[in-house]
């Protein structure tokens, strides 16, 4: 029994001696992993889709005729005399997607010095024949700050004509035109949403040597949705493994005499 009881001491000593000589090293490994990673790549791929396209681009010419005139030999446009006024209305545009006017100026049978000026009178309306000049009264001049026209009217009619004048919107003009018998020289100008234009001619002494004609120039398109197939290029991410290499610490318990011994 006793020989037992010393064999068992001998044994927990040794335990205990043996494990407190055990301590951690760490120890750093390398281990291969597989990664995956993505790469760019092009490719061709068919489409189908709906496009909107102009399958008729029309454009129609229509002649104006004035809706009234007059022709002074009394009056000065800017302190050119003789004053030729010509009142155009546009007619309802609605079914078109845009219009022009188009002034053709045809050869003079003598040469002067013709202007020809351009106004949208939408928004102040049209200039109508000047007042009967009297003689008695003398020239009358109006009183406008800004007086495009001058002359021999009443001064209510020129302070008229020239507020007019002050608040349409000049579309554009041309001075000394001259043109061939057979081919007049053209003019165009936008007009917008104009609905009143006025075409004031000045420098001939008669009318029928300043002959002119209007026109509009009506654009209409007409649009229809189509389909439309095609190839185009598209980009795709496509993925790949790639093999890497790591560091890995471990730890282990080793006995106090290997951390001693080892380098």
């Amino acid at each position: 029994m006793k020989n037992n009881v010393f064999r068992l001491s001998i044994l927990l000593i040794f335990c205990m001696v043996t494990s407190a000589a055990c301590l951690q090293k760490e120890y750093v490994l390398t281990e291969n992993y597989t990664d995956t990673e993505y790469r760019t790549e092009y490719t061709t791929e068919k489409y189908s889709e709906n496009v909107t396209i102009a399958v008729d681009n029309t454009t129609f010419e229509y002649e104006l005729k004035p809706l009234f005139s007059w022709f002074s030999t009394l009056l000065s446009f800017k302190g050119i005399a003789y004053i030729r006024y010509c009142a155009y209305d546009i007619p309802d545009l609605q079914q078109y997607d845009g219009a022009r006017l188009k002034v053709a100026v045809w050869e003079q049978l003598q040469y002067e010095k013709m202007i020809i000026r351009v106004f949208d009178v939408t928004a102040t309306g049209h200039i109508h024949a000047p007042d009967a000049y009297n003689a008695e009264a003398g020239a009358i001049e109006g009183s406008s700050d800004r007086p495009w026209i001058t002359g021999k009217s009443s001064a209510t009619w020129l302070d008229s004509a020239n507020s007019i004048i002050n608040g349409a919107k000049f579309l554009g003009g041309r001075t000394n035109i001259w043109s061939g018998k057979e081919n007049p020289h053209i003019l165009e100008y936008d007009i917008g949403k104009a609905r009143n234009i006025a075409l004031i001619i000045n420098g001939p002494l008669n009318p029928w040597n300043a002959n002119v004609t209007v026109s509009l120039l009506l654009h209409r398109t007409q649009i229809e949705n189509q389909a439309v197939t095609g190839e185009r290029k598209a980009s795709i991410e496509v993925p790949y493994e790639v093999q890497k290499q790591r560091n890995k610490t471990i730890v282990k318990q080793v006995p106090i005499w290997e951390l001693l011994f080892s380098r």
